[in-house]
């Protein structure tokens, strides 16, 4: 038999008393998979448990979004990557319903293991790799500062309480400098948003024919001038797509570096968690590949082959 491992989150929204965890194991068992089921206990634990695993054949994260970049980064450490895959249980689970899940955990484990593996593009921001997600400015803090408790009790309303509560706050605004093909584009920029994936925040559409294994990430920004511009801006984002928005600078590009002026640095939000310590330049590239197991509801939209 082959050796799978499966980490959940006990945090996350919907997996709180466990009562899959004897189905999924028994589907595993079904499909010729030895399993070993761990719940992470900490920040980071998850990314050190598969950077340091040995003799097994597939990781199967059950969390939030947060939960499997912590996958995706303890692979990226690891001198003979594991094939790997996720079972959306969070609160806004974007990556899991860009790849056309369920929501019901025994239904997704089931699809997951009739699928396919692909290639998938894997950013890095000065080499530390994120999953689908990175970027700074107003709003970015919001996903990171919601406290775990708020997320239990409102769901994914309570991201959109939180960033009512920053509405009044000050709009950030930092110069910055970035090389794209060569060539320099100098802006202040209040909202930087790098992803991979096409559905954002909750919100599909923001930008086309988002592909997974092209080589290229989606960038999106703008500077905020006041409050009604920022009602604006948000408004435009939601009805059109980005690369056709006349608000914000879009750009779909395999690498860019980021120069910022006066020292003034961000803290970065990444896969929704928080991101500091990053220093200029910022080189955020989209070079590397990462092998997933996927179900086979969205493919043919995700992906060139």
């Amino acid at each position: 038999m082959k050796n799978s491992l499966i980490i959940c989150n006990p945090n996350s929204g919907r997996v709180k008393n466990l009562n899959f965890k004897s189905k999924c194991l028994e589907i595993l068992k079904c499909n010729g998979y030895q399993s070993n089921f761990v719940c992470s206990e900490y920040k980071g634990h998850a990314e050190k448990l598969v950077s340091e695993v040995k003799n097994v054949d597939l990781i199967i994260s059950i969390g939030g979004d947060g939960t499997f970049s912590e996958i995706v980064s303890g692979n990226a450490k690891r001198n003979n990557p594991i094939l790997i895959s996720h079972i959306p249980a969070g609160t806004a689970n974007d990556i899991g319903a860009m790849y056309g899940y369920s929501l019901n955990i025994v239904n997704d484990l089931e699809g997951l293991l009739n699928g396919e593996i692909k290639n998938v593009d894997l950013g890095t921001i000065n080499g530390i790799p994120f999953t689908y997600t990175v970027g700074f400015g107003k709003f970015l803090d919001v996903p990171y500062i919601t406290s775990a408790e708020m997320k239990e009790k409102y769901g994914y309303l309570a991201y959109l309480i939180m960033a009512l509560k920053k509405f009044k706050e000050r709009i950030p605004n930092y110069r910055i400098s970035y090389i794209n093909n060569g060539k320099i584009f100098d802006l202040e920029c209040s909202f930087f948003l790098v992803t991979n994936s096409s559905k954002i925040a909750g919100t599909n559409g923001f930008y086309r024919n988002v592909l997974l294994d092209d080589g290229k990430f989606e960038v999106i920004m703008a500077k905020i001038n006041n409050r009604f511009d920022m009602i604006s801006k948000l408004f435009s984002l939601i009805a059109k797509h980005g690369e056709n928005n006349s608000n914000f600078n879009f750009l779909r590009t395999e690498e860019m570096k980021i120069f910022f002026h006066d020292d003034n640095i961000p803290t970065w939000c990444k896969d929704g968690e928080i991101l500091d310590n990053i220093k200029n330049p910022v080189v955020i590239s989209s070079k590397k590949k990462m092998k997933i197991l996927l179900p086979r509801q969205n493919l043919g939209n995700l992906f060139l082959k």
